[in-house]
C-alpha cells in the first residue's frame, strides 16, 4: 500500500506512541480473558493473536484494546502514574487515530467504537459511551447487519464475525438505553440476523444453528442466544420504566395486558425455555466453569434476576400485601389512588426496616 508523506508521518508517529510489545499483547491476552467467552467478543483469540504477532492489526485497534484493558495491567501503574490515567491515555490515541475514519463505513471501524463503548461504561462516562455506540450502530445499519441476506456472499467465519459484532452491537443498546434521554435503538421485529451460536463453533468455522431473535425461544439453543434474548428483555424493562412506567398507567398491575404482566410472561417463558443443564444452580455452574463458559453462565443468570428485580421494583411501593388471588380488593379500591395506593407506599419503607 502506498502512503502520502502526510500519512507516513502520521503512522510513523501513532506507532512512536505504543507502549512495549509486552505491554501490548498482554492486553490482548486479557482482553480475550475477560471477554473471549461473552456477547461483548467477535474477534478469534487465535487469528487475532497471530495477525497481532505479524503486525497485521490495525494501530486504531490496538488503541482501542489498550484503552480498555490498561487498567489491569500492573506496569502501566508506574509508567502512566495509574492504571485509570493509563486508560485515558490510550482511549485519547484511539480517538486520535480515528477521526480519519470517523465516517468510514467498515467492519473494523464498528469494532472500534464498539470497544470504546465499553471502555467508556466502564469508565463511568455513558454519555460518551452512548454515543460511540450510536456510530457503531449507524455503520451496522448502513451495512444492513440485521439482515441475514446481507451475508449471503460471505464466508462462514465472515458471517459468524459480522454476526457477533452485530449483536454486541444490539444488547449494548439495550444494556445503556434508559427510556429517558437514551432509547432503544434497534427494532426486534425486522430483525433477520441469526443469533450468535456456540464458541467452539465461531472459532472452528463450523456453521451455526442458531435461530432468529424473532423465532421461539428454545430449542436448545446456544449461552449467548439465550443471553441475548434476556438482555432484549432486560433492555425493554428499563426503556419502560424509565419512560414513566407504572406513573403511565390507570389499570392495576395485575391486569394481563399490563406491561408489568406482559414482561412478567416474557420472563418467565425465558426461563422455562433454558434446558437443564443451563438452569441456575452449582453444578452447572461448575460445568460450564470446566468448558470455559462460566462468566458467560453467571452473568446471563445475573442478568435474568436484574429484569426481575427491576420490573417488581416498579411497583414495591404501591404493591398490596394479599396471600391470595381471591384477597384482592374490589377494583373500585382503585378509583381514588389515595384509599389503597398510597397507604401501602407508607406501610412497605416501614415493613422493611424490620
Amino acid at each position: 500500500m502506498i502512503y502520502s508523506e502526510t500519512t507516513c508521518k502520521s503512522k510513523a508517529n501513532s506507532v512512536s506512541r505504543l507502549p512495549s510489545r509486552e505491554i501490548v499483547f498482554e492486553a490482548f491476552k486479557l482482553y480475550f480473558e475477560y471477554y473471549g467467552d461473552s456477547i461483548f467478543c467477535f474477534f478469534k483469540d487465535y487469528v487475532l493473536m497471530n495477525d497481532l504477532e505479524q503486525g497485521k492489526v490495525p494501530l486504531r485497534l490496538q488503541f482501542c484494546v489498550l484503552a480498555l484493558m490498561a487498567r489491569f495491567i500492573e506496569p502501566c501503574f508506574t509508567i502512566y502514574n495509574g492504571t485509570i490515567e493509563a486508560s485515558e491515555h490510550f482511549a485519547a490515541l484511539a480517538r486520535t487515530s480515528m477521526i480519519n475514519t470517523f465516517d468510514e463505513i467498515s467492519l473494523l471501524n464498528m469494532q472500534c467504537n464498539l470497544i470504546l463503548c465499553i471502555h467508556w461504561t466502564g469508565h463511568g462516562d455513558e454519555h460518551r459511551a452512548w454515543f460511540q455506540l450510536g456510530v457503531a450502530s449507524r455503520i451496522a445499519q448502513s451495512m444492513r447487519l440485521p439482515f441475514e441476506d446481507s451475508f449471503a456472499q460471505d464466508d462462514i467465519a465472515s458471517t459468524e464475525i459480522k454476526r457477533r459484532t452485530f449483536w454486541t452491537c444490539f444488547t449494548l443498546d439495550r444494556l445503556m438505553a434508559n427510556g429517558g434521554d437514551r432509547r432503544l435503538t434497534f427494532d426486534i421485529s425486522s430483525i433477520t440476523t441469526k443469533l450468535p451460536g456456540t464458541r467452539s463453533d465461531f472459532l472452528i468455522g463450523r456453521k451455526t444453528s442458531a435461530g432468529t431473535i424473532n423465532d421461539e425461544v428454545g430449542n436448545d439453543e446456544p449461552l449467548l442466544a439465550y443471553t441475548v434474548r434476556i438482555i432484549d428483555i432486560l433492555g425493554k424493562v428499563v426503556d419502560w420504566s424509565g419512560a414513566g412506567g407504572r406513573h403511565n398507567e390507570r389499570r392495576v398491575p395485575w391486569n394481563p395486558q399490563m406491561p408489568i404482566s406482559q414482561f412478567e410472561k416474557a420472563l418467565d417463558t425465558w426461563e422455562r425455555a433454558l434446558p437443564s443443564h443451563m438452569r441456575f444452580n452449582e453444578a452447572n455452574q461448575e460445568a460450564h466453569a470446566a468448558v470455559g463458559e462460566g462468566k458467560s453462565f453467571c452473568t446471563m443468570h445475573m442478568l435474568f434476576y436484574n429484569a426481575r428485580g427491576h420490573l417488581y421494583r416498579e411497583y414495591i411501593p404501591v404493591v398490596i400485601v394479599c396471600i391470595h388471588a381471591a384477597q384482592l380488593p374490589p377494583l373500585e379500591c382503585f378509583r381514588n389512588p389515595a384509599d389503597t395506593w398510597y397507604p401501602s407506599s407508607n406501610k412497605y419503607p416501614r415493613d422493611g426496616n424490620h
